[in-house]
């Protein structure tokens, strides 16, 4: 090729081809998409909490809304003196945004042993703490919802208010949760009961069939209203509530509905809403097929696939997440609905995954945004993960520290703590780092901002009727509030993913369409030269 058709080529075009494809592998790097889900991205070392005891199990936390660095948390703790079927429940408070902790072990008067901690702040230092307190040791049986109410910010407990008296019967009450509304001082509690026609295995067992109370307290959690019964048409048994309050003062409640009495198990996750206060619910609405996944070999994690809820504060889009079996591993998906509830979302798995072969203990905590917590079990170590909602619904799973041995003497439990004070995702698991059973806190450094201002709600992907009525979450990436499918990653990185492929295309397409100019030109001259050397003859 002659000297002045090879300069179209020379390196200008190649250097820009080169830069467009190092910026293309750079934002690829960048975003994750080359290596797998995020690795750890704990700003400070995870935190060790508690105190001395044999082990604890489900801890909780709740950030006071006007002071990001009051944290009060709770955990059922075993007595390191007595056995292991005598439980308390810990009252854990951090007053420097997590990175120091105590402990005060809470025996509550009249009752044995303490289960499923629960907190939520009503007002500035002021928080609420709901428990299961039993009758006896290592047994729900005989169980009463109760909560204790703190007005230092954590430092000291009123004594105990027993919202409903189950020492005479039913058989069964368990999982109680707290919710609060600071603006109307209004407190709520949600547990399940068995009804009296129903029967036990054991004490631990769940019942066949039993019923899903909310009592509401209008004096901050003083007294209780008498409870109203929630559940699903065609479900035995309503159970494990998860509750959230949004701005407006509605309550939202999220729970699993469930017949025990057909194999395999039907069971399903429902949400209600009360506009009044807890003086009554809406219709469920169902969310999705909720499978309860088997626990994986050597986990030690009790595998639910109880739902967790969260609120957005900015869009008002009511957001839900829980475990289920999908193609045989426990894995987190999420679905959402507007204020409304007219219809969920399929459920989404998250984008890109975690590479772990289990997902376990799903939980949403309020921040800027919901942040969504969970365990990842592999190779019979656990790492804990956090994910952060977007515009485009809850982005790539980012590890909070790296993965621990999973085994410990005590099963894990059924929930974990997580949370978006001060801006950043935090998490409180329990571990058996170190041998020892014991709760750790991580704040991971990943952002929790809130969202843009809402937009017109988008059309539901699955009209409410039909919701995630086949049990299989998609598999595409986790989608917006319309369902649209997200890559997860940030807004900028992803433009700038965009513009460095498109730049590159355009290189090489100009690249492509001088070549080919530069060769017809060549085959011009060839036949020109041809021609002139038939004249000749």
């Amino acid at each position: 090729m002659p000297a002045r058709d090879r300069s179209i080529l020379r390196t200008p075009v190649r250097r820009l081809a080169a830069a467009a494809a190092g910026l293309l592998v750079v934002t690829l790097v960048a975003a994750g998409l080359t290596g797998g889900p995020a690795a750890a991205a704990a700003a400070e070392a995870p935190v060790a909490v508690g105190g001395v005891a044999a082990g604890y199990a489900e801890p909780v936390f709740a950030t006071d809304p006007s002071n990001p660095s009051l944290l009060v948390g709770a955990a059922i703790a075993w007595q390191p003196a007595g056995s292991a079927d005598a439980p308390v429940i810990a009252a854990l408070r951090s007053t420097d945004g997590g990175a120091t902790w105590t402990q005060q072990l809470l025996p509550t008067p009249g009752f044995a042993v303490g289960f499923d901690p629960s907190v939520a702040f009503l007002g500035p230092s002021r928080v609420v703490l709901g428990m299961l307190a039993g009758t006896r040791p290592g047994c729900a049986t005989g169980g009463s919802p109760v909560v204790r109410l703190s007005t230092d910010g954590g430092a000291t407990w009123g004594a105990p208010t027993v919202v409903q008296d189950n020492l005479a019967g039913p058989a069964f009450a368990d999982k109680p949760m707290v919710a609060a509304d600071p603006a109307r001082h209004r407190v709520y509690v949600a547990w399940s009961r068995a009804v009296p026609s129903a029967t036990t295995d054991s004490c631990e067992a769940i019942p066949s069939a039993n019923q899903l109370l909310v009592a509401a307290s209008a004096d901050a959690g003083r007294t209780f209203a008498p409870p109203v019964a929630i559940g699903a048409p065609g479900y035995a048994t309503a159970f494990a509530a998860a509750m959230a309050v949004a701005g407006d003062g509605t309550l939202y409640v999220a729970f699993e509905a469930s017949d025990r009495g057909v194999t395999p198990v039907r069971a399903a996750i429902y949400v209600v809403r009360s506009t009044d206060g807890g003086a009554s619910f809406s219709p469920p609405v169902r969310v999705g097929a909720a499978v309860e996944p088997e626990e994986p070999d050597g986990a030690n994690v009790f595998p639910t696939s109880w739902p967790a809820i969260a609120i957005d504060p900015t869009t008002g889009r009511v957001w839900v997440a829980w475990t289920t079996a999908w193609s045989g591993m426990p894995r987190v998906v999420t679905a959402s609905a507007d204020p409304g509830l007219r219809g969920f979302t399929h459920p989404h798995g998250l984008p890109g995954g975690t590479g772990q072969g289990a997902e376990l203990l799903a939980s949403l905590g309020q921040g800027p945004a919901p942040v969504l917590g969970f365990l990842g079990f592999a190779d019979r170590r656990l790492t804990p993960y956090v994910s952060v909602l977007g515009p485009r619904g809850f982005g790539a799973p980012v590890a909070a520290s790296p993965p621990v041995a999973a085994g410990s003497p005590f099963q894990l439990g059924e929930y974990l703590g997580a949370g978006g004070a001060g801006g950043e995702a935090q998490i409180l698991w329990p571990s058996a780092a170190g041998g020892a059973q014991r709760l750790w806190f991580a704040r991971t450094g990943v952002a929790v901002r809130a969202l843009p201002s809402p937009t017109p709600p988008p059309t539901p992907s699955v009209p409410a009727s039909a919701s995630g009525g086949s049990g299989a979450p998609r598999t595409a990436p986790a989608g917006d509030a319309g369902g649209r499918a997200s890559s997860g990653l940030p807004g900028g990185l992803r433009r700038l993913l965009v513009a460095a492929a498109t730049l590159l295309v355009l290189i090489l397409a100009a690249g492509a369409a001088l070549r080919r100019r530069a060769v017809r030109r060549r085959a011009a001259r060839r036949r020109g030269r041809h021609r002139a050397g038939s004249d000749r003859w």
